[in-house]
């Protein structure tokens, strides 16, 4: 007896199948990926001349220069990286030393839209020594995937 009535629902049900009244959302456009010079790096230091031992801080602007949103695809947590040359050699960088997770990371970048970070140097190269009096570069780029645009800047130590 309990066979049928179950078969019944079972029958109802599917006959109800036609009239759902679900509402399925639209999907997401998916952000299109950077092209080629759609991210404009910029990279200013506080100042362009630092006294031995002074912290030099650097900020670090990456700007969608395209007409539409595009989407980043970052390959861990790192986001930004900060180089320092003296003599064509790397002297120091901002993730020497540096532990990021190892996931893939998306941001969306409206049209116009920035993203920003600062990042600073105690002025102790790779080698733990401090920096000497010199003229050096600072190569500033995103790590975001197909995104090869950098910005340089030069900055001076001074006794």
């Amino acid at each position: 007896m309990l066979l049928p009535a179950v078969a019944l629902v079972a029958l109802a049900v599917a006959c109800d199948a036609d009239n759902d009244d679900t509402v399925t959302p639209e999907p997401t456009p998916t952000p299109t990926p950077p092209e080629m010079h759609d991210i404009e790096i910029q990279l200013e230091t506080s100042q362009p001349v630092y006294a031995i031992g002074e912290t030099v801080l650097f900020t670090i602007v990456a700007t969608n220069t395209s007409g539409q949103e595009i989407g980043l695809e970052f390959p861990t947590g790192q986001r930004f990286d900060v180089e320092i040359e003296q003599d064509g050699e790397v002297v120091w960088a901002w993730s020497d030393g540096r532990v990021f997770t190892q996931a893939v990371q998306y941001v969306d970048l409206g049209p116009g839209e920035s993203l920003e970070y600062e990042a600073t140097w105690d002025q102790v190269g790779r080698d733990e020594q401090p920096a000497a009096a010199a003229v050096y570069a600072a190569r500033a780029f995103i790590t975001a995937t197909g995104v090869d645009e950098e910005a340089v800047v030069e900055f001076a130590i001074e006794d």
